[in-house]
């Protein structure tokens, strides 16, 4: 058997997601949210789904999220990745501001970077991989960590 090796493959951002991208390379996790509504939102885009607003600014998020649901794959569709791996998807608030008005949660996936498996319902933080695609060229992708192991 003949053994291949693949480069990763780097995520493209574009003029709406350039600075989340940004913002993941800094171990940081940003949203944007809209400057009329005051809505969060995820993925970044150029307009506001509720009221129809181009203007927006990023905010960075501090508020734990929890495990929606989760997947294990099995195959190996992106070349690179060592299988098995969780795909997990975590709900946030869609206000940062504890005390406000619900205004519908957003759901963001990202690796599982926990011990064991994740656990719905359970408290996670972000958690950041950094990956070396080539010789000075990295990308860092999101994942989540349990808020107990991330203490």
């Amino acid at each position: 058997m003949t053994q291949h090796q693949y480069q990763r493959l780097a995520p493209v951002a574009d003029r709406d997601s350039e600075d989340w991208w940004s913002a993941l390379r800094r171990h940081q996790l940003i949203l944007q949210e809209c400057a009329m509504c005051r809505r969060r939102r995820w993925p970044p885009r150029a307009i506001c789904g509720h009221c129809w607003s181009f203007a927006w600014r990023w905010k960075l998020s501090s508020t734990p999220g929890m495990v929606a649901t989760w997947t294990i794959t099995h195959h190996p569709y992106v070349p690179g990745i060592n299988i098995p791996y969780h795909n997990v998807v975590t709900r946030l608030p869609s206000t940062a501001d504890p005390g406000g008005e619900r205004r519908g949660d957003l759901f963001i996936p990202g690796s599982w970077c926990g011990s064991g498996s994740p656990v719905i319902g359970a408290e996670v933080q972000p958690a950041f991989e950094d990956v070396v695609v080539s010789v000075g060229t990295t990308f860092t992708l999101l994942g989540w960590i349990p808020t107990a192991q991330h203490n």
